[in-house]
């Protein structure tokens, strides 16, 4: 039982003890560094980190269902190989995969090649994929006789002469007569040549039917999209379909006019003719704008359909400028610029949206009594007898990507300058929108 002293001992005591801790409290706030964990636990992510892509077809932008993608770390080491859904969808789970970047490759059945990069951004948690555009393949079929052969081939876009993409087929080569198919690719519908070959692609074709054997090789040529030395060899490679890599497969030999390369296989597939040279970039100014500035804003959302056409300058004589936009057209510098083509290797149109920040109140100049009704309409101070109303937008212009750089191939170099044209958001802003019932009162 507590005495009236006792308790006003501990009354005391306790008085004492909260002084005490706050003057502990206010030493401790006058110190210069902060009291920190030493060994902080690291937030972990509480769902993985996934890459989601899609593989579409290029003119129909519809999904290929089915196509194989392979995906593989900046050293080229493959890591997965995944096919896509019935939308053209496929995801990975990047949560341990090492670096910054993933090389994509997707390649599906009637269609050519693609390989684009993939961005890893651990630190902020998210992932971003070029969609992988897929070009359908344009194929001449013939039947060809066992006994006789025969000789199949289809035209290309990228030449400098009209001769075709052909397959020759020797007397004795089949076992039976046999369906041949041929297809041109143009260089923007297939994997890309590592950068370490220094050689680009110049031609490629894809034969079918795939797994064929010959008792007896064929001759394939391949038309040249610049004038080459005769006689002069390049380098001829397969595109292996279960890595989609280049393997290197002899050579070819260029033709008395220099202008077509040939050379003897004995299976199909895809298959491609490539000569010693590189795409150098000395310059890339993504930030000029287009000198007919066009804005677009058209209230809070925008969408906007143009095509972002390539231009070349200059071209030398002893090219295909055809050859030269889509071979450009697939280094990184364009990676980001949703580029699609046809079969013809003509550049089709892209749409871009975008929203407007959420909407701020209309300043107070932009409002007025305009019928003396006490009711504040909108108000524009520079057309003050223009009925109207103030809308709230996103702001689109037109800008020009310019790269300059200088092209190689064989004996011949010219240097270039690319000009792409985009669209993207600058501002949010008020944009006055007249109506038709001009005037006040009328």
């Amino acid at each position: 039982m507590y005495t009236k002293k006792s308790l006003f001992a501990s009354i005391i005591l306790s008085i004492y003890l909260v002084f005490a801790l706050i003057a502990y409290i206010g030493c401790e706030g006058t110190k210069t560094e902060p009291i920190v964990n030493a060994h902080p636990t690291p937030v972990e992510p509480t769902a993985p980190l996934v890459l989601n892509g899609y593989v579409k077809d290029a003119v129909t932008l519809g999904g290929i269902q089915g196509a194989t993608v392979i995906l593989a770390n900046e050293a080229g080491e493959i890591l997965t190989t995944l096919a896509t859904d019935n939308t053209g969808n496929y995801q990975y789970d990047v949560s341990n995969v090492p670096g910054a970047k993933l090389k994509v490759s997707a390649v599906a059945a009637s269609y050519g090649a693609k390989k684009v990069t993939a961005t890893i951004d651990k630190n902020n948690y998210t992932t971003q994929v070029p969609t992988a555009y897929l070009i359908k393949l344009k194929s001449v079929s013939k039947s060809v006789s066992a006994t006789n052969g025969g000789q199949v081939g289809t035209t290309t876009t990228e030449a400098v002469t009209t001769k075709q993409v052909s397959v020759d087929v020797p007397a004795g080569a089949l076992s039976s007569d046999t369906q041949i198919s041929v297809a041109s690719i143009t260089s923007n519908n297939v994997v890309p040549l590592p950068a370490t070959s220094n050689k680009v692609i110049t031609a490629s074709a894809n034969f079918e039917p795939t797994g064929i054997t010959f008792a007896k090789p064929v001759t394939v040529s391949f038309p040249l999209p610049y004038i080459s030395t005769p006689g002069k060899t390049m380098s001829v490679y397969r595109l292996n379909p279960a890595t989609l890599q280049w393997e290197a497969k002899g050579t070819a030999t260029v033709d008395a006019e220099g202008t077509s390369a040939s050379t003897q296989i004995t299976g199909f597939s895809s298959w491609t003719v490539a000569d010693n040279g590189s795409f150098s970039i000395s310059s890339i100014n993504t930030n000029e704008p287009d000198a007919n500035e066009q804005v677009v804003a058209k209230g809070n959302s925008i969408s906007h359909s143009y095509t972002p056409i390539l231009n070349i300058t200059p071209i030398s004589g002893t090219f295909s400028e055809k050859w030269v936009r889509n071979l450009i057209s697939q280094t990184d510098v364009f990676g980001d610029y949703d580029l699609r083509y046809d079969e013809n290797g003509n550049i089709l149109a892209v749409t871009i949206s975008y929203t407007a920040s959420p909407q701020p109140a209309l300043p107070d100049e932009y409002q007025a009594d305009l019928d003396g009704d006490g009711i504040y309409d909108h108000y524009n101070p520079d057309f003050p007898t223009q009925r109207g109303t103030w809308v709230w937008s996103a702001v689109v212009q037109r800008f020009k990507v310019v790269v300059a750089g200088t092209l190689s191939a064989g004996e011949t170099s010219v240097q270039i300058t690319a000009n792409l044209k985009i669209y993207k958001k600058v501002r949010d802003q008020w944009v006055w929108v007249q109506k038709h019932d001009q005037g006040l009162g009328g």
